[in-house]
C-alpha cells in the first residue's frame, strides 16, 4: 500500500532548520543500514535517536527554563529565540 503523503506545514524558518544537522545524521544513518520504514528496527533507532536529541536539549537548557510551568514562554518560543542550544551533529559517544 501506497505511504500517505504529509500534508505540508506552514514554513517556520527556526523549526525547519534548528536541528537541520540531527535530521541528517539520522537521514544518513537509517539509509546506509539498509533499514525499512515501519520495520521494529528503525522505529528503534528513531526511538534512541529522539532520546539522544531530548538528552542534548536539556543539557544545553540552562536551569532558569528547566521548569516549563514556572516561565510565560513555550518550549517552542525558548528554543526559537536564540538560546544556546546548538544542533546536534554528532551522535553522542557510548558512555
Amino acid at each position: 500500500m501506497p505511504r500517505k503523503k504529509r500534508e505540508p506545514e506552514p514554513p517556520k524558518p527556526d523549526r525547519d532548520m534548528h536541528f537541520l544537522g540531527f535530521a541528517k545524521l539520522l537521514m544518513d544513518e537509517i539509509a546506509c543500514e539498509d533499514y525499512y520504514a515501519g520495520d521494529e528496527e528503525t522505529m528503534t533507532v528513531i526511538a534512541q535517536r529522539a532520546y539522544d536529541l531530548a538528552n542534548h536539549i536539556i543539557r544545553h537548557t540552562d536551569e532558569t527554563h528547566m521548569r516549563w510551568d514556572e516561565i510565560t514562554e513555550s518550549p517552542m518560543e525558548y528554543v526559537s529565540r536564540g538560546t544556546n542550544i546548538p544542533d546536534l551533529t554528532q551522535w553522542p559517544k557510548d558512555e
